[in-house]
């Protein structure tokens, strides 16, 4: 076992003012979906390490602490879920993560890692970085459908042991209006250790992986996202109002750093 992946978060109230949670008191349900709210809206799913910086990819604590807490960088599943349990279990929660396999219409592996906080005799599956479709709160074990932040998320028992995280979708276009039942991803409720997710780590960080190969940050607001498409187009959503900007190659880092403050910096840690 590399001790490097189970070092406690170097500070706390850093990681804290980090995504805007200082005044986290206690570890209840309360904090946790306001933990679960402020990291999505603090901390952007990106890959910008591969896809355009090319650097390598560390999952040591200290590492990712730098990145994300330091140097004010986003994440991909593996680094930004990897820290966020890494918090959850300082801060005293019975918190552990777990293998998903996202809903992508084939037959993929578990290259998702998701978290789940065992809590005053419930179970909550929680995600705070999935570029699109992921819940802005922590959504209990139960097929009782759930809404927060204008949002309806809830979990189903399936075949062998798999959990089926889903969601209520408003549709667009002919059926505008209308909402229908999607599924995000599918996961097992067992606890995981750090080092389980270093081959997936080491699979999507491959420079075939989409990951290398598209330029993509998605940004959850308190409105509703910023993303930003292939690289190529700006996607701002506020409430009802969704507007869309083509990004020129030579304004791409200028979008970068003005839009989601992240900016090309190199990490000393392993």
């Amino acid at each position: 076992m590399e001790e490097i992946y189970y070092d406690h978060i170097p500070d706390m109230n850093a990681y804290l003012k980090r995504i805007g949670c200082e005044d986290f008191t206690a570890p209840d349900l309360e904090n946790l979906q306001k933990l679960v709210w402020c990291h999505q809206t603090s901390v952007p799913f990106e890959s910008l390490d591969l896809s355009l910086w090319h650097h390598p990819i560390s999952l040591s604590t200290a590492h990712l602490y730098e990145k994300i807490v330091e140097h004010r960088r986003g994440g991909y599943c593996f680094e930004s879920n990897g820290l966020f349990v890494c918090l959850l279990r300082d801060l005293g929660y019975d918190a552990f993560s777990v293998h998903c396999r996202l809903n992508t219409g084939t037959l993929r592996p578990c290259l998702h890692r998701g978290t789940v906080v065992r809590l005053e005799g419930k179970r909550y599956f929680m995600d705070v970085a999935l570029g699109r479709g992921m819940a802005p709160f922590a959504v209990e074990f139960s097929e009782r459908r759930q809404s927060l932040h204008n949002e309806t998320y809830w979990i189903e028992e399936k075949e062998e042991g798999w959990m089926e995280l889903k969601r209520l979708h408003s549709a667009a276009g002919v059926h505008a209006g209308s909402e229908e039942e999607l599924t995000v991803l599918r996961f097992m409720p067992v606890a995981f250790m750090n080092d389980d997710f270093i081959p997936g780590n080491i699979m999507c960080s491959a420079p075939t992986h989409a990951f290398s190969t598209q330029i993509s940050v998605a940004q959850r607001t308190s409105e509703g996202y910023t993303n930003l498409n292939n690289g190529t187009t700006l996607v701002v959503k506020r409430g009802s109002v969704r507007t869309e900007t083509e990004i020129k190659p030579e304004e791409l880092e200028k979008v970068l750093w003005e839009v989601f403050g992240l900016k090309d910096e190199a990490y000393v840690n392993p």
